[in-house]
């Protein structure tokens, strides 16, 4: 290829891009002006015609190569290989950062001018501004006359800078190409500056790593995403490389005992090892520590009980800042988000390894932070304002980078469409005992349909004849068979599965076929008399203390079986021996009429109703050792959430004790909580459920005062 390096650049530019590209941009990117690159245009199109290609020009969109695919592709080798091949300024400062971040003595400027195919002047003035760029990121250039030119600083930040490089300049697709091509050379659309970033990991020990790192990534509790793997993967290249050369990192004695306590330690040691046996270089403690704070920064889920040097925060913290950042964008936009499960579990699995980098001042990628800029600012925006709460409570701004990731979660959930309105209908919810599962059956049917209208939740015995000609219900949907029901029975699991759902969108069909049905009620009913209201408010007001005071949260260290777990239950809440066997027994019963697994979340529901208990009882279970139920294709079960009362409670204790079951739908992040919280975590949650349950009560009878 025989043409002005200059040409040869205006087609690397024109290259990098699949989209319409001004000669503006290109003048920007070769540091000349637009008239330059006009200028160079006719040239350009004299080489392209010897490929049979064409240059297409659109008055104020720009200009594209256009033809076959296959000669674009000759065209971009020849462009890349060619010996009078001109790197952009910016594409000098790359490849200028990448070898002295990499170089452990001096480099002579006129070896690098030689590289780059420049004067040392140009290499000078390149330099200049590198300069600038290593000086903000806690790096020296220094420039010795005769001697050359080197980077001083520590080894953390020499690795930061190089990761920096590597994604600011590679997109995450390049990066996958080493992953599934580790033989391939010329990486196909590479520019010049990326063919040169891609050397600067090695393509076998790439390859050797992602084995590695799936092989132990076993023994975390979550599977890493994509860009954590290759975050790792990439990582670990460059820390091996940099051992080689006896650049090793250093962590102080304080922070390398907090991770040494932490589940990753573990995996990080195995990694370390496998890393020494098969790359013949041994990795220091230190590595291995900052290894685990790699591993730390890439999880999706946190459990409580972490060392707080490291600062890693557990569930109920990022249940709570989800929330604030969900209840400020909710006020801004006027869009209801607080109940958007898919916003709330996305801001849960965002946050964690998000706060985690930032306590550990690790940085924090957005490839997407410029989209977002330009074409998202009213997002921006409201990102800014909705995380202000969340930086108040970690005494830190958020980096605009994260900012624009809260952006993109709040952005996606306001794309949603608001529920069309479709045809309703009213069903009854019943359970067998009338206050624990029939409540969380209810809270999954308002967030699955939004048209079915729930007029009541009771026990099994009360769906006869009698009490359904006065609720005009349509039919049932319970968690145990009716067969005395005069209405059509659905029955599903607590939790509603796709199965479930198969069953109630089957009976909406029918339904639909028997004609006209109701339009969502208004409430007819007429109010209470006040002497009444009050009394409706006491009993609420007892149930809800009995709850709160006779609470528990025990922790099982044996291996239990069904029967140990509801003897602990009627222990914390018995000291009497014969009524502890007869809460055994009622346990069992409602135990044995169907399964109460929470699948998927590793939880167990007991409740019974019993006079064995003197009021309304609520507590958890927590098992060291997980519990396989059912025994047979069973889960393993971590937690155990006990509900007991009396037999003849009255409908308010029922009503109360049921908001917790509703909660562990209609609360986001209840679960978690109930899973890995402590007594006083899970008894404070107890009290938020408790205080939102008695205002709305107190609203549904007094109204606003």
């Amino acid at each position: 290829m025989k043409t002005s390096a200059r040409a040869i650049a205006i087609i690397q530019c024109l290259l990098d891009g699949s989209d319409m590209v001004t000669a503006g941009t290109i003048a920007e990117k070769l540091g000349v002006s637009s008239k330059t690159v006009s200028r160079e245009l006719p040239k350009v199109e004299l080489l392209l015609r010897t490929y049979g290609l064409e240059l297409l020009r659109k008055t104020g969109a720009g200009i594209q190569i256009t033809g076959d695919p296959s000669k674009i592709d000759l065209l971009r080798q020849d462009a890349l290989n060619t010996e009078t091949a001109a790197y952009t300024p910016q594409q000098r400062q790359i490849i200028l950062a990448g070898q002295l971040l990499q170089a452990t003595e001096p480099i002579k400027l006129f070896s690098l001018a030689s590289m780059l195919k420049v004067t040392d002047g140009t290499v000078s003035h390149d330099l200049d501004k590198l300069e600038s760029w290593l000086k903000q990121r806690g790096l020296l250039l220094v420039r010795r006359p005769g001697l050359g030119a080197y980077v001083k600083g520590s080894e953390r930040d020499i690795r930061r800078a190089l990761v920096e490089i590597l994604y600011t300049n590679l997109d995450e697709e390049r990066l996958l190409q080493l992953f599934h091509d580790p033989e391939q050379g010329t990486h196909k659309g590479a520019g010049a500056a990326e063919q040169y970033l891609l050397k600067l990991v090695d393509k076998q020990m790439i390859h050797d790593l992602e084995q590695l790192v799936h092989e132990v990534e076993s023994g975390l509790p979550h599977h890493l995403s994509d860009t954590a793997f290759i975050g790792l993967v990439v990582h670990l290249s460059l820390a091996i490389q940099r051992m080689r050369k006896k650049e090793d990192i250093h962590i102080d004695t304080a922070t390398l005992a907090a991770l040494r306590k932490r589940r990753e330690y573990r995996m990080a040691k195995e990694l370390a090892r496998r890393i020494t046996a098969q790359f013949q270089t041994e990795v220091p403690e230190d590595e291995i520590g900052y290894i685990t704070m790699h591993l730390m920064g890439a999880r999706s889920f946190y459990r409580k009980g972490d060392d707080e040097v490291v600062s890693v925060m557990d569930n109920f913290h990022l249940v709570r800042m989800a929330r604030s950042i969900m209840k400020c964008a909710q006020q801004e936009t006027g869009r209801k988000l607080l109940d958007n499960k898919e916003l709330f579990l996305g801001l849960v699995n965002h946050l964690g390894p998000s706060i985690s980098r930032l306590r550990m001042h690790m940085d924090i990628r957005n490839p997407l932070l410029e989209e977002m800029r330009s074409a998202y600012p009213e997002l921006m925006e409201l990102a800014g304002k909705a995380v202000k709460p969340m930086e108040q409570e970690l005494g830190e701004a958020l980096p605009e980078a994260e900012v624009a990731y809260i952006a993109m979660h709040l952005g996606a959930a306001l794309a949603e469409p608001h529920s069309a309105s479709r045809q309703h209908v009213r069903v009854i919810v019943a359970c067998q005992t009338g206050m624990g599962t029939s409540r969380m059956l209810a809270a999954g049917l308002k967030q699955a349909y939004d048209t079915i209208e729930i007029v009541d939740l009771v026990s099994a015995l009360q769906v006869n004849r009698e009490y359904v000609q006065h609720t005009e219900a349509d039919f049932v949907i319970s968690t145990v068979p009716i067969p005395w029901s005069p209405l059509p029975v659905v029955v599903t699991t607590p939790l509603l599965d796709q199965r479930d759902k198969a069953r109630i969108d089957q009976e909406l069909v029918r339904q639909a076929d028997c004609g006209p049905h109701h339009t969502p009620s208004v409430s007819t009913q007429k109010a209470l008399p006040f002497l009444e209201s009050l009394q409706r408010m006491d009993a609420y007001n007892r149930a809800i203390q009995a709850l709160l005071h006779h609470f528990f949260g025990k922790e099982l260290h044996a291996e239990p079986s069904i029967r140990d777990v509801c003897q602990a239950a009627s222990r914390a809440v018995a000291s009497d021996t014969e009524a502890q066997e007869g809460i055994v027994a009622a346990l069992l019963r409602r135990e044995s009429e169907g399964e109460m697994v929470l699948r998927g979340n590793a939880m167990i529901l007991l409740h019974a109703r019993t006079d064995l208990v003197p009021g309304p009882r609520f507590g958890i279970l927590h098992l060291e050792q997980p519990m396989l139920y059912p025994e047979r294709d069973g889960e393993a079960v971590r937690t155990a959430i006990v509900m007991l009362a009396p037999k003849e409670s009255s409908c308010e204790a029922l009503e109360t004790i049921g908001a917790v079951s509703a909660a562990l739908l209609e609360r986001w992040g209840l679960i978690a909580i109930l899973n890995e919280g402590n007594p006083h975590d899970i008894y404070q949650e107890l009290e938020h459920i408790f205080r939102d349950f008695y205002q709305q009560k107190y609203k549904e009878l007094f109204g606003t005062m």
